[in-house]
């Protein structure tokens, strides 16, 4: 036995104590079992059910993808929903899928990575795999698997870029994240390819193996491509000229610049605000963060970028591939999308499969005497620095999966619980705003009346919406009861309504129930009855 095996505490003991079969089925089941409990204790927020409504309610498959055009997401995941929910319109179905999905992503990264047994167990319980797409169930945690499916078929590329080709084009049509990611790692092939023209015996690829693979990879850009492209209508576009007048200044904007490179802290180390809406926060890059805080941020990012960089930097292949991966993400996070934790965590996912890919490298470059005296002391400590990352992630996931056990992640399943003790499901229901009050529909499995586009609908289109005040959403609740003819209606808010703005001689407004605070900020609800008053009691009003 080791040393560091002697200081291993007793619980984990069973881990190491153990062949390697062995280990990794406890590990394995252990994750499973704990993620079975944090699912039967999560409620689902908006962007999950989101998704699932879509798949769901869209009548055939090209009006999936018709429904698709304002997502900014390709169809894999909505794919599988949509058949899925032929089998069953419970949004448990998705719940489990995606538990296949976490826990395939968990095995393949525990049985075939390189990582010390150590850095297994602490990455399998850390915050991004047992939480944030491990709990949460996106299209984010394909991603993940993809990416570790590709580390585990790169050491065949010389062979065969069939597969690899497979894998980057179903990961370009994951999300707009791993398209960058697919397309660095596509460019990093072909990087490999030119610095190593000299070395072609390396390469047994024939020459149809090579153009099947280009097609299926180019085939499967264009595919995705022509999905994550909004439609002019598309609430993600805006007007022209106001894009471009915001494009001008985005490339000179130096806190934009700031707040991206400091998405590689949040991700590297995302400590949370310890408070109660801590998702998605960090105790440095925060906007209310002091701007001190926040600049410490963004040296602390540099520092571990050239970290990480020096662990590469012997092995121009990997260091191609981890630095195009990470600067094409953080451009995206400048020039489109600030975005969150779920969209920035390939950021530390690519670190570490970069990390597989390289332990397995023979071929390195020899540096002069004074770089490599720079950089030999952080490659020598590898591990421990890798160890610190992932002890710091095991922390943050502990936390966030017992808030998430304790706390409502999303007050969507109190309120649908509410109404269904009330009787009031048959009700008349508006909902506003529509993102956020989305999810009740989702539950209910029932349209609902959005005053934002003016409309019934489950989920929400992100074109032509209008943001309403309290007395707009009054008024349009009036019409519906006169043009509907329903005697009463249930009004759903994600904030107060002003009663004072909001009331009308002819309407009673009540309040009925007020939600649970929730760990996703704005789905704490307000349920109101409306109806109209007696003819007899609007005429003393007046």
């Amino acid at each position: 036995m080791t040393t560091s095996q002697k200081a291993t505490p007793r619980f984990l003991s069973i881990f190491f104590n153990q062949s390697h079969t062995t280990f990794v089925s406890l590990l394995v089941l252990s994750f499973l079992f704990l993620q079975v409990i944090g699912i039967i204790h999560h409620e689902m927020w908006r962007d999950e059910l989101h998704a699932w409504m879509i798949a769901r309610d869209s009548s055939s498959i090209s009006d999936l993808f018709n429904n698709l055009r304002y997502e900014g997401h390709p169809a894999l995941w909505h794919l599988c929903l949509y058949f899925l929910s032929r089998v069953t319109r419970n949004p448990l179905a998705m719940q489990v899928f995606h538990l296949g999905i976490s826990v395939l992503s968990v095995y393949i990264f525990v049985k075939f990575s390189p990582f010390t047994r150590l850095q297994k167990i602490l990455f399998t319980f850390g915050y991004f795999p047992l939480f944030e797409y491990g709990i949460i169930s996106r299209n984010y945690s394909f991603g993940v698997l993809l990416i570790f499916l590709f580390c585990i078929f790169f050491q065949n590329r010389y062979k065969n870029y069939l597969v690899l080709a497979i894998l980057l084009s179903l990961m370009a049509n994951t999300n707009a994240f791993t398209f960058i990611v697919a397309v660095c790692l596509a460019i990093t092939l072909v990087f490999e390819r030119i610095i190593e023209s000299n070395s072609n015996r390396l390469f047994s690829n024939s020459k149809w193996n090579l153009i099947l693979s280009v097609t299926i990879f180019v085939a499967g850009v264009i595919i995705a491509l022509l999905q994550l492209i909004p439609p002019s209508d598309s609430d993600f576009t805006g007007d022209k000229e106001q894009v471009f007048q915001q494009s001008r200044v985005v490339l000179i904007n130096i806190e934009r610049i700031a707040s991206s490179i400091a998405r590689i802290w949040k991700i590297y180390v995302p400590i949370p605000s310890l408070q109660y809406n801590f998702w998605d926060t960090n105790i440095l890059t925060d906007e209310s963060s002091p701007t001190i805080l926040r600049l410490s941020a963004v040296v602390l990012s540099l520092g571990l970028l050239f970290i990480s960089t020096t662990l590469f930097i012997r092995k121009p292949v990997i260091l191609f591939m981890y630095l195009s991966v990470t600067l094409g993400i953080l451009l995206f996070h400048y020039l489109k999308f600030k975005g969150s934790m779920r969209h920035s965590g390939y950021l530390f996912v690519i670190f570490l499969a970069c990390l597989w890919i390289s332990k397995n490298w023979n071929k390195t470059i020899y540096l002069n005497r004074s770089l490599e005296q720079v950089t030999s002391f952080f490659r020598i400590h590898q591990n421990q620095y890798l160890n610190i990352l992932l002890c710091i992630h095991v922390m943050v996931g502990i936390f966030a999966f017992s808030m998430d056990l304790k706390y409502p992640f999303s007050a969507s399943k109190e309120v649908v619980s509410f109404i269904e003790s009330q009787q009031l499901q048959e009700a008349l229901i508006v909902g506003s705003g529509d993102m956020e009050v989305s999810p009740i529909a989702a539950i209910l499995d029932q349209k609902i009346y959005y005053p934002e586009s003016k409309g019934f609908g489950t989920f929400v289109k992100w074109n032509q919406r209008k943001k309403v005040n309290n007395q707009e959403i009054i008024d349009q609740v009036n019409q519906l009861i006169v043009n509907q003819k329903r005697p009463k209606v249930l009004l759903i808010l994600h904030q107060w309504l002003d009663k004072p703005k909001a009331e009308r001689p002819d309407l009673s407004i009540s309040e009925l129930y007020h939600s649970s605070q929730s760990l996703a900020l704005d789905e704490t609800y307000h349920l109101y009855l409306i109806q109209k008053k007696p003819v007899d009691s609007q005429l003393n009003v007046n």
